[in-house]
């Protein structure tokens, strides 16, 4: 199964956007340069981009890691997604091909290697059980 763990956000000081997120969040930031920075809570990775004409500030796209990339792809292009643009070229940034929904109002990512800070396969937490009823006391 597919695991969604990435999201790429806009916005006009990427920098002060992803201290936001550290400082509210206790996100790690994980890479950070110029133009983008990246931060994990652990399990996830959020890419905070430098806005530029034509990408105003907000959500860009949402990445997927996928077991067999290859299969993934094909799998996604069957479902009706159409090839949109990748890979970068070797050592600028994770790998990962882009693809718009079949509408071609979302773009997101297909990797089979992830981003920095992510972790793919994560164990579900224990059942909770459920929360004690408080005891109210009537006069």
């Amino acid at each position: 199964m597919a695991k969604l763990r990435h999201i790429a956000l806009y916005a006009d000081d990427a920098i002060a956007a992803a201290h936001f997120y550290r400082d509210a969040f206790d996100m790690e930031i994980v890479r950070e340069n110029a133009n983008a920075c990246s931060l994990t809570d652990g399990i996830m990775n959020v890419t905070i981009i430098r806005s530029r004409e034509g990408f105003p500030a907000g959500i860009h796209h949402f990445g997927m890691w996928v077991d067999d990339l290859e299969a993934g792809q094909e799998k996604a292009v069957k479902a009706g997604a159409q090839f949109h643009m990748g890979p970068p070229p070797e050592g600028q940034g994770a790998f990962e091909i882009k693809y718009k929904t079949p509408d071609g109002a979302t773009i997101f990512d297909i990797t089979h290697t992830g981003w920095p800070g992510s972790v793919k396969d994560v164990a579900p937490a224990v059942a909770a059980r459920e929360p004690e009823k408080p005891k109210v006391t009537v006069p």
